[in-house]
């Protein structure tokens, strides 16, 4: 039986690659294979109790509030990374390094006039997923919260480990943020050196398969969790036995290559 252990206020972020020495560096060598140069990183911001952002050379922004909460117009609430689209001017006005990122994600409508473009927000879409195995033992040290998901294919229920050997494993980085809440590394990027983690990337309709395996963290055998496409997800998997359980997360990768998982 797996014991879980949660922190109040928790915030990993991954890029996968080796910590590169520039910001601009940090976009391309956190890039998925095929990404283009629209998605390198112009700007990050990130506070605890408060959220995060990234905002891309091509005027996408993705984005979390710390309640992970998105309205509609319609007054419909839904939960997880949203994704926007600057406006040139607004893309500008970000390249000077001018812009309140605090007042971005606590009143995004009440910045300067023309900031974004007239897309409404939505949520995020990603085309692929992180499959990332949590530590589950009691208080593990800040580089250790995650292990290495290759470890456990051979071990986890059949249909389960099909979908995993399908998949692509992918290192990453993965660092709390700093004491101030701000993503560690180089002028806000998350670049800090960390060991690397090694989780397994799916697309949608992979994790949506592997996801049909697991079960809800805390319940019951029967009890199977929903994947939230646009956050991310925790789930258990149990091994070949049906004995051993192993609690994994679905995390969706950004334009950028890499991930958040946010809990402030």
């Amino acid at each position: 039986m797996v014991a879980y252990t949660f922190v109040a206020s928790l915030a990993i972020v991954g890029a996968s690659g080796a910590p590169p020495a520039t910001p601009a560096a940090a976009a391309e060598q956190s890039a998925e294979p095929g990404v283009t140069d629209d998605a390198n990183i112009v700007a990050a911001w990130s506070r605890l109790r408060v959220g995060w952002i990234y905002v891309y050379g091509d005027g996408r922004v993705v984005l979390r509030h710390d309640n992970g909460r998105l309205l509609t117009s319609e007054g419909s609430v839904s939960f997880g990374v949203i994704q926007r689209r600057l406006s040139p001017f607004g893309l500008q006005l970000v390249r000077t390094g001018t812009v309140n990122f605090a007042a971005v994600l606590g009143q995004p409508d009440d910045v300067e006039s023309g900031f974004w473009s007239p897309a409404a927000p939505a949520l995020y879409q990603p085309s692929s997923y992180a499959l990332c195995l949590v530590n589950t033992a009691p208080n593990p040290p800040r580089d250790q919260l995650l292990l290495d998901m290759p470890d456990i294919i051979d071990r986890v229920n059949g249909p389960a480990a099909e979908v995993l050997r399908d998949g692509v494993v992918r290192s990453f980085t993965d660092d709390f943020l700093d004491e101030d809440g701000n993503f560690a590394g180089l002028d806000g990027f998350h670049s800090a050196p960390g060991p690397g983690v090694e989780c397994i990337v799916l697309d949608k309709a992979g994790m949506l398969e592997l996801w049909a395996q697991t079960r809800l963290p805390l319940s019951g055998p029967d009890d199977r969790g929903v994947l939230r496409l646009s956050d991310a997800t925790f789930g258990v998997l149990t091994d070949v036995d049906g004995v051993e359980q192993y609690l994994v997360a679905a995390i969706p990768i950004l334009p950028h290559g890499g991930w958040v998982v946010w809990a402030g």
